[in-house]
């Protein structure tokens, strides 16, 4: 009984009231025509599905060693469309709205965007 009450007053680790972050998974690939920089040693990305588009492109800036981060453009394929991701958009908007089909892995596509030494 002693054991019991010892455990039950033992201060918690934990922070009530906080929700944990499913998890998504995605394979982030550079564009075939991409030549301004490398792939990804690992194309192949669980994350949180609360992270936006924009702090993937800073993900991407660091792994690549890229600046600016903001060139770069992320994109997927839906209904053989090509979408341009926003940058305020989270991941898990994009799978519920855009990669909506369950059965299909979620594949963004990366580049530079505009390319270097072009004005636009």
């Amino acid at each position: 009984a002693e054991a019991t009450q010892q455990q039950q007053q033992a201060p918690s680790n934990r922070i009530t009231g906080l929700k944990k972050s499913p998890l998504i998974e995605l394979i982030l690939r550079r564009h075939p025509q991409e030549t301004s920089v490398d792939r990804l040693k690992r194309e192949y990305l669980r994350t949180s599905q609360d992270m936006t588009v924009r702090i993937l492109k800073v993900f991407l800036g660091k792994k690549l060693s890229y600046f600016p981060d903001s060139h770069f453009q992320i994109m997927t394929i839906a209904d053989d469309n090509v979408v341009i991701l926003p940058d305020d958009m989270t991941l898990a908007l994009v799978r519920r709205d855009i990669c909506d089909d369950p059965m299909n892995e979620v594949i963004f596509h990366y580049r530079i965007f505009p390319k270097p030494g072009i004005d636009l």
